[in-house]
Parts: structure tokens; C-alpha cells; sequence
């Protein structure tokens, strides 16, 4: 019996760990449309690499790459990885420098796994004003 109880214990605390898919395109642009990102329009993507990045929800972000390259934020060197501390609608200016072909940017936000940002929460440099 304390097995049985030692299993479904095992089972079902791992369960509860498995985080929720990543945000897909649908999800930002639905974010955006309930006003959960403040005023922001839906995002059309980083312009050569650059440009800002914005979350429905709040808490920390962290952003890498998938292949090779490193990703950086005003006042931090570039790097594989970077955490921010973000607001919901709060934007933050992130650079990318891919070293790879076909080479992403993902995060990973909480309660979440790791995924490919949307477009939907990438604005261009010009995309704010």
C-alpha cells in the first residue's frame, strides 16, 4: 500500500510540474486585442536583429537564442542567455546576433517551457514612439 501511495505521489507531483506550452502567434495577438499589453499594437518583428519585446503577463523573461548567438539588453554585454524582469505591457529593448543559420529567439516565461517568441510581442525600433 505505501508503494502504491509512494507512486501516485511520484505521478502526480510530476504532473503538476510540466509547464504550459509556449505562447503561440494566436495568443499574442488575442493579448494584445484584450489589452493586455497596454496600449501596444500587435508586433511585426525585430528589425535586423533589434528592437523591443513586450509580455502580457509579469515576471521574469529569460531570452536565448536556439542554435548559436547571444542576445543583450541595454546596460548588460551580450550573452548565450539573459534574464529581465518584466511588466505586463511593459516594453524592454533587447539586440540579437545570430551566429547560426535559422538560428530564433526564444523565452522562456513563468509557467511556461521554452518557445519562439511571437511576432506579435516583437516591435521594430521605429515601432514605438
Amino acid at each position: 500500500m505505501r508503494a502504491l501511495v509512494l507512486l501516485l505521489t511520484l505521478i502526480t507531483g510530476h504532473a503538476a510540474a510540466v509547464d504550459k506550452p509556449a505562447f503561440t502567434e494566436t495568443d499574442a495577438v488575442g493579448a494584445v486585442a484584450a489589452g493586455m499589453c497596454g496600449s501596444l499594437p500587435v508586433g511585426t518583428g525585430l528589425r535586423n536583429g533589434r528592437g523591443w519585446i513586450h509580455q502580457p503577463i509579469p515576471g521574469p523573461v529569460q531570452l536565448r537564442l536556439s542554435g548559436s548567438g547571444t542576445v543583450s539588453t541595454i546596460g548588460q554585454p551580450p550573452q548565450r542567455a539573459i534574464t529581465l524582469d518584466m511588466y505586463a505591457g511593459r516594453l524592454s529593448y533587447i539586440e540579437t546576433q545570430p551566429t547560426s543559420p535559422g538560428a530564433r529567439l526564444e523565452w522562456k516565461v513563468p509557467g511556461h517551457a521554452w518557445g519562439k517568441v511571437p511576432v506579435g510581442f516583437q516591435l521594430p525600433p521605429s515601432g514605438v514612439k
